[in-house]
């Protein structure tokens, strides 16, 4: 394997880096990131992520890491275009293999790996102000009731289904749905404490007067049939018991 996780991570830190540090950088240092960027980022993934099941986190984690460095080097690279088009359509290609009615099969721990990764993505993606439709997909569209339904109420995590343990999960993916105006998001960031910013990519991209949190008028009690997950709760009492089960998927054979 020539690309892997640590490909797709350092892809993406130095594709931050490029484009926040740019005018601390001399013509030579530029061009030596940039070509570091295309050869030992861009290129390696574009050929190898397709080894990876498009619902894994290494997909999301290379995928993420090519598209960052894409949009960095755009406006200096005529390949970058093609690069970062192909990027979107494999992203498109992963939020398909998820539930058909919502939810990560691989659990919320890889699963907060894989959206959390992405979660870069759609941000640089805003952030240059590329067009495209990824935020209308069913898969993004019903976090918000993935989150909130599966959100114990009193401890304020959710269960350790699939490999992992009980946790915080999705704060990243999160942060950006409430920051495009989900209500539901940034309740959910504020039931699990995720509204204060932490740390420098917070600080630079996240503008805390954006979020809006509101409790939804929809109970939380939720079914996500196809990846076999199901809450049944009081409300948002946090007196009160509740139950989480998992059963299935029956058909698809799953990692984690």
């Amino acid at each position: 394997i020539k690309a892997c996780l640590d490909t797709g991570h350092c892809t993406y830190a130095m594709g931050m880096f490029y484009d926040w540090c740019y005018d601390r950088l001399s013509a030579q240092e530029r061009q030596q990131v940039r070509d570091a960027l295309l050869t030992k980022g861009i290129d390696p993934i574009l050929s190898e992520v397709d080894k990876y099941p498009p619902d894994t986190n290494g997909y999301a984690v290379l995928t993420t890491g090519a598209t960052v460095a894409a949009i960095a080097v755009r406006p200096e690279e005529p390949s970058a275009g093609a690069a970062l088009a192909t990027c979107v359509e494999k992203i498109r290609t992963s939020l398909g293999r998820g539930g058909k009615d919502g939810g990560a099969f691989e659990g919320p721990m890889y699963g907060t790996y894989l959206l959390d990764s992405f979660a870069i993505a759609f941000d640089a993606l805003t952030s240059a102000q590329v067009e495209h439709t990824l935020f209308e997909h069913p898969y993004l569209a019903t976090m918000s009731r993935y989150c909130l339904g599966l959100l114990s109420p009193d401890t304020h995590q959710i269960p350790n289904f699939s490999d992992g343990s009980p946790g915080v999960g999705f704060l990243r993916l999160m942060q950006v749905l409430a920051q495009r105006g989900s209500t539901e998001a940034a309740y959910y960031l504020e039931q699990a404490g995720g509204l204060k910013v932490s740390g420098i990519y917070d600080l630079v991209r996240f503008d805390e007067a954006k979020l809006n949190p509101v409790r939804p008028a929809w109970n939380p009690s939720s079914v996500f049939v196809d990846i076999g997950y199901a809450s049944l709760r009081d409300g948002y009492n946090a007196k009160a018991p509740s139950l989480f089960c998992k059963s299935g998927p029956l058909s698809n054979n799953i990692g984690h």
